[in-house]
């Protein structure tokens, strides 16, 4: 586009670059999940409970630890433009 920046593109390219990584690794850490909870289809009351709640609880750490990865990257970029 007429009067943009080229250093604009590359950090549109990269902030998408790190949208992706966050898309992948969220969408990993779904099927680990979902694998995990059908695992735990072997167990029954109270020994089910738990192995879902682990499941759970491994699955928002994984999908914390991808955000908080996409918003370091967004944070850097940012930064690299000031």
């Amino acid at each position: 586009p007429v009067g943009r920046q080229p250093g604009l593109l590359v950090d549109e390219a990269m902030a998408a670059g790190a949208k992706a990584d966050f898309d992948v690794a969220k969408a990993e850490a779904e099927g680990r999940h979902n694998i995990a909870v059908e695992k735990c289809g072997a167990f029954e009351g109270v020994d089910k409970e738990a192995c879902v709640s682990t499941a759970d609880a491994n699955f928002a750490a994984d999908e914390a630890a991808a955000t908080a990865l996409r918003d370091t990257a967004l944070a850097l970029q940012a930064d690299s433009n000031r």
